[in-house]
């Protein structure tokens, strides 16, 4: 069924928790594991499940949405300070009177590469109080 879907040109996303369920978990895009079940099926799966509540794929789902987002405003704030800032700091806005020093290009530009310092804090934050639990075990 896996590979059927897959020909089709479809994402595949495959929930399991036993042993029959490990080829297809492997075959698919997204396998995901219930946690409980069988170890085997916990290898074969990309994301395993702690606990064996569905309602978890669906917290899983706005870890991931949340994640995305965070990735997407890195790559602007990334993006905003190499296109105006380095230029500045160049020199490139001394004619209108606009410039900064070099240093403090440095210095913004090394705090915007140190890593966030509890990013569970950051996404509990975004997704609220209730799915606290499911950033529980995904602490960087």
């Amino acid at each position: 069924l896996v590979e059927t879907l897959q020909g089709a040109d479809a994402e595949v996303v495959m929930v399991g928790d036993g042993l029959n369920d490990a080829p297809a978990l492997a075959q698919a895009d997204l396998g995901v594991a219930i946690g409980a079940g069988a170890q085997l099926a916990c290898d074969a799966a990309d994301v395993v499940l702690c606990r064996s509540s569905l309602l978890d794929l669906l917290a899983f789902r706005e870890l991931c949405l949340a994640t995305r987002i965070a990735i997407y405003r890195n790559f602007v704030w990334a993006f905003g300070f190499n296109i105006i800032g380095l230029p500045l700091a160049a020199g490139c806005g001394y004619p209108w009177g606009i410039s900064i020093s070099p240093m403090l290009a440095g210095m913004a530009m090394w705090t915007s590469l140190r890593p966030c310092p509890n990013p569970r804090a950051v996404l509990c934050a975004h997704l609220g109080n209730g799915s606290s639990r499911a950033v529980a075990g995904s602490a960087a």
